[in-house]
């Protein structure tokens, strides 16, 4: 109001005293001061942002794309500098710096790349706008709410072909009735033999050719397999526990990605702890307080997700120990199902346990992480043990024999 009886004030005295290019003259740096503080209180009131990420889940040593979207719903232009605040484990500049211009009506995208060089929950945002006047005078910086956040999940090494009997725990064995079949999956079409199922009979074939004709479908080599991954903090008692601590998960990563290219129903259990990051400033939630998490078996891109996602936000924990997840889970497993255990440490009271679960019919796969204490053969038929080593970024896998 001010500015108004200001101008209005000076207008008056330009017309009782006319100097006509004065007037003229000073009429126009008003109207042009006037509408700058006029073009300040509408250009920020016309702006609209949003976060933006190109995939918001990807492998450590992977990228992608982040930024945000910025629309401009006013009748003026708006100039000014764009800052996007980043973690530092997406990018080691921590701050995108971009010239803003935005026509009227219009919307642009302002994105950079991404790398995921850590395992884990990182934030993206928050974004600040410096804004310029007509006069390229910065008049406001302020700071918008973007924050959202990248899964990273936990790298896949590189490995020596795995023994293959984990991918294939029942083998190859042919036989005339599988007792394992994908029903989603027809292999072929054969005569009726005596034995076959009424349900596999494909009546459409068997009528035009006037003689029982039956559907038979890819045999399904496994019931699934259970990763237990043991992240019992006291149990690496080695130098450099938490580079040991990430190559088990990593290890797990790994087999569970082989598990799954080869359509295996897959579970997860573990003892660590699971910590979902909720604030830029590393604030957390825990998703399992007792120190026990388990993901049935299942199968299915979301499913894999799922286990990904747990395996990129777990972390050791001294609250329940592998013997005690092991009694807790023994009888409980699945009938045929494959359990997979990654530990830096087998004691004989895990290992009875093991021959327990051994005897009721389940393969077990035992892998050690431990880099000085290799394990033995437990002698059982059922149970493989391999020591693992982490060799330049990629996993050396030894058969126990």
């Amino acid at each position: 109001m001010k500015y108004i009886l200001i101008t209005l004030g000076i207008v008056i005295v330009l017309i009782v005293f006319p100097f006509y290019e004065t007037v003229f003259g000073v009429l126009s740096i008003l109207v042009l001061f006037g509408f700058n503080k006029f073009y300040q209180r509408r250009v920020v009131r016309d702006v609209i942002i949003s976060r933006f990420i190109e995939n918001n889940k990807i492998f450590n040593g992977d990228s992608t794309y982040a930024g945000v979207w910025l629309e401009n719903k006013g009748n003026m232009p708006i100039i000014g500098f764009l800052y996007d605040y980043t973690s530092m484990e997406l990018s080691y500049k921590q701050k995108e710096v971009f010239f803003m211009f935005l026509p009227p009506k219009s919307k642009r995208l302002f994105s950079y790349r991404v790398f995921g060089s850590k395992r884990g929950d990182h934030h993206l945002g928050p974004t600040m706008i410096e804004f310029k006047d007509i006069f390229m005078n910065t008049f406001l910086t302020k700071e918008y709410d973007t924050v959202d956040f990248i899964t990273v999940f936990p790298m896949i090494l590189p490995h020596n072909e795995l023994d293959k009997s984990i991918l294939q725990p029942y083998g190859e064995i042919k036989n005339k009735l599988p007792i394992f079949e994908d029903l989603t999956k027809i292999q072929g079409i054969r005569e009726y033999q005596y034995g076959d199922e009424i349900r596999k009979i494909n009546w459409k074939i068997s009528a035009r050719h006037n003689k029982l004709y039956v559907n038979y479908y890819t045999p399904s080599v496994s019931s699934g397999s259970i990763i237990i991954l043991n992240l019992y903090h006291q149990d690496y008692d080695m130098r450099y526990q938490d580079f040991y601590e990430e190559f088990a998960i990593e290890l797990s990563t790994t087999i569970i990605f082989d598990l799954y290219n080869y359509h295996q129903e897959i579970g997860l259990i573990t003892n660590g702890e699971i910590r979902r990051k909720i604030s830029v400033k590393g604030n957390f939630i825990v998703q399992n307080p007792v120190g026990f998490f388990e993901i049935p078996i299942s199968s299915g891109d979301t499913h894999i997700s799922n286990i990904f996602e747990v395996l990129a936000r777990v972390y050791p924990q001294n609250k329940i120990s592998l013997s005690d997840v092991i009694k807790n889970i023994s009888s409980q497993i699945p009938w045929g199902t494959a359990v997979i255990l990654i530990t830096p440490k087998l004691d004989k009271e895990v290992a009875l346990l093991l021959y327990e679960i051994s005897s009721k019919g389940h393969e077990v796969f035992i892998y050690n992480v431990h880099p000085n204490r290799s394990i033995e053969s437990l002698g059982s038929r059922n149970i493989k043990s391999y020591n693992v080593l982490k060799v330049e970024s990629s996993a050396q896998v030894q058969r126990v024999v």
